[in-house]
């Protein structure tokens, strides 16, 4: 139990030692495609920006998350994009401790990549309320 809290020391040193050795084919496992529709479910944002003509300014899919770049990288691998992940320090934790922790966010937003999105949903849907957004997202496109 006492090496239990010691597991992740090195993580950061190790998932950038394989991404050096993958860096053009990310090898995904079996569970990924399902598993990816729960976890944009809970950390990915889809948008609609209109100026005050309501013209679309902007169209996007963001996703983050703090201190996983290999989740990262492998989202960003499967959509084939070639978008850079921008990166954050976190100074204060969501619970309001000091950290130095990174939040990985990169976004989506050419056709190729609503093309990739679109395909995805079709066959692993949303089921929660991100849903609703996908789908204003989705008929916008989709006109």
């Amino acid at each position: 139990m006492s090496n239990r809290n010691k597991m992740y020391n090195n993580k950061i040193e190790l998932l950038q030692a394989k991404l050096k050795i993958q860096t053009k084919y990310i090898e995904l496992p079996d569970y990924f495609k399902a598993w990816l529709s729960g976890f944009i479910e809970a950390e990915g944002c889809f948008s609609l920006v209109f100026n005050k003509e309501g013209k679309l300014r902007k169209s996007e899919f963001a996703i983050g998350q703090i201190e996983e770049l290999h989740i990262m990288n492998m989202i960003k691998f499967y959509f084939q994009s070639k978008n850079k992940i921008n990166t954050e320090k976190i100074r204060i934790s969501f619970k309001g401790n000091p950290t130095e922790a990174i939040h990985y966010r990169f976004y989506l937003y050419n056709a190729l990549s609503r093309k990739l999105l679109f395909e995805h949903f079709t066959k692993y849907p949303l089921i929660g309320k991100k849903k609703l957004s996908y789908i204003k997202f989705f008929e916008y496109h989709n006109k």
